[in-house]
């Protein structure tokens, strides 16, 4: 991961020599293989703080990574700058399961902890956004949008 991070941070420091480039803020996605607070940690060393932060996808950390939020926000907190949330079931035998065998379920109906993440980030002070990532596209077992939207306001109106 350290090579990788490392040609990762030479390229965004190309990509920041171009005109208008460094004008923008640029956030890299906790996924695929910079999902791990270490992995990220190490991706965000080799890059300018003044022009990346993350995208911190919740679901990933907890379920490809085994992190608790408390462990995500310790190592990556102060580079968090916009949130996903979105909920699972573990539920291997599902037809519409993931790799990891969880299956994405309205916000607050799963087993994973995102309220402890948003308390946790609350905690910290966070003032980004937190963003409900509906991915009815990819997982058709999901609630449709008409239903998911209003329920997701609704379980995260009750963390107040």
């Amino acid at each position: 991961q350290a090579e990788l991070a490392e040609r990762a941070g030479e390229t965004m420091r190309e990509i920041l020599a171009l005109e208008g480039a460094a004008d923008l803020d640029w956030l890299i996605e906790t996924h695929d293989i910079w999902t791990a607070a270490e992995d990220c940690a190490t991706l965000l060393a080799a890059l300018p703080d003044e022009h990346t932060g993350l995208i911190w996808d919740v679901a990933h950390t907890i379920r490809l990574a085994d992190e608790s939020p408390a462990e995500t926000l310790a190592a990556l907190g102060d580079r968090i700058e916009y949130v996903h949330l979105k909920d699972a079931t573990y539920a291997p035998d599902h037809d519409d399961a993931t790799e990891d065998g969880y299956v994405y379920a309205v916000p607050g109906e799963g087993d994973l902890p995102i309220a402890e993440a948003v308390a946790e980030l609350r905690e910290r002070g966070y003032d980004g956004w937190a963003v409900f990532e509906h991915e009815k596209r990819w997982h058709p077992s999901l609630a449709d949008p008409e239903t998911a939207f209003p329920a997701f306001v609704e379980w995260f109106r009750s963390l107040e």
